[in-house]
């Protein structure tokens, strides 16, 4: 598995390890669910480093070391931004009703 479907496995095991990370944050969680309740963190937390670190790891096998961990930055900075966008989006729904 090469190119263009490791690129996208990587991508999205980086995004929903972000997603979970920042849900598992109270202001986040809240911007989510609309409730007081916080979020389940640590087991959320948990998932996250398990989805960034199986994203490094195919990323390695995939497309070898040295290009992998390059692969697997690009990712995480895509992902990040991408997560930042949805929580915006999400946040500025709620307020609109």
């Amino acid at each position: 598995m090469h190119g263009l479907a490791s690129f996208l496995i990587v991508l999205s095991l980086a995004w929903c390890g972000f997603a979970l990370l920042a849900f598992s944050q109270q202001q986040h969680w809240a911007t989510l669910r609309r409730s007081r309740k916080g979020p389940p963190s640590l087991p959320m937390r948990l998932a996250a480093t398990a989805a960034l670190a199986l994203a490094l790891g195919l990323a390695c096998v995939c497309e070898g070391s040295a290009f992998g961990l390059l692969l697997w930055i690009g990712t995480l900075t895509v992902a990040a931004a991408g997560t930042a966008m949805l929580i915006e989006r999400l946040g500025a729904r709620n307020r609109r009703g």
